[in-house]
């Protein structure tokens, strides 16, 4: 073999060898995201607890999910399939239903269900709302008046509290914000405590209810994030929404995005992507 054929191979074999290099580097960097994202993309898939509750972002149940499949204030505890949700009261309330549509969640006091419990709520769920949740326009309140010295002045609908047989306690059942204000004002002054409960229910059924059918009907709240509407835009491409470092990220099959799986307008699954084989690369002579 004469030198310019030596030299011609050498050529030839440094260029094959520069290509199979690059090649390699692009396995190896790009094949480990994808074992990582797909990993997020499968813990965050959306859980059932319960027969009527699905779980997906901004909520996570902790027992199965990692923390970063959700927002971190809206853990939600799963035993015995019964999801629930608490505040940094301590309450737990048992969750009703999710309406990810409206972001609406609805929540009952757990302790409305226990034959054995005295029914009388302590703490004021108004008090305990983080920002990004609140109350809904639709629910009625119940409040509930401790060791009073008077009744009651006949405004609204008005319940006795049975198992409470110290002083004078009963709840009251408010439509609207004019009438808590009189009936508040009216109150204030004989009772000791005050605690406000909030109920979601028909307006048509009051009569026929206890006050702790009120409590096991449950009220509404609403919930309004930042990452809503990216969330939106992830699931329409087929993404889960989660966040990594608190910020938000769209875990995809293939890796993570800011926002969105989509790639130029239009969702690339990972195995309609070939990757470059030999045969289509041109060897420089």
């Amino acid at each position: 073999m004469d030198c310019m054929n030596v030299a011609s191979f050498r050529d030839k074999f440094h260029h094959l060898l520069i290509i199979i290099i690059a090649i390699t580097t692009f396995l190896v960097f790009s094949l480990r995201p994808v074992s990582s994202a797909n990993a997020q993309f499968n813990d965050c898939e959306p859980k059932k607890c319960g027969e009527n509750v699905s779980v997906e972002y901004p909520f996570w149940i902790s027992s199965e999910q990692p923390s970063s499949c959700g927002n971190p204030l809206f853990e939600i505890g799963c035993m015995d399939e019964k999801p629930t949700f608490e505040f940094s009261s301590g309450d737990a309330y048992v969750i009703l239903n999710i309406d990810y549509e409206n972001q609406a969640l609805l929540l009952a006091d757990a302790d409305t269900f226990d034959e054995k419990a005295c029914v009388a709520p302590l703490h004021n769920v108004t008090h305990h709302l983080w920002e990004g949740l609140s109350l809904s326009p639709y629910d009625f309140h119940l409040y509930f008046f401790y060791n009073c010295t008077d009744h009651p002045p006949p405004i609204y609908k008005t319940y006795s509290i049975p198992c409470l047989d110290t002083a004078l306690n009963f709840a009251a059942l408010l439509p609207n914000y004019s009438t808590l204000e009189q009936f508040l004002n009216a109150s204030m002054e004989n009772c000791r405590s005050i605690v406000d409960s909030p109920v979601h229910i028909d307006p048509g059924t009051i009569d026929r209810m206890k006050y702790t059918d009120l409590l096991k009907e449950g009220f509404l709240l609403n919930w309004n994030l930042n990452s809503s509407s990216s969330c939106n835009i992830c699931r329409e491409s087929d993404g889960r929404c989660g966040h990594i470092e608190e910020q938000f990220m769209c875990f995809c099959r293939d890796h993570n995005h800011t926002i969105s799986c989509d790639v130029h307008g239009k969702f690339i699954h990972p195995e309609t992507c070939a990757l470059p084989t030999f045969q289509q690369i041109q060897i420089p002579t």
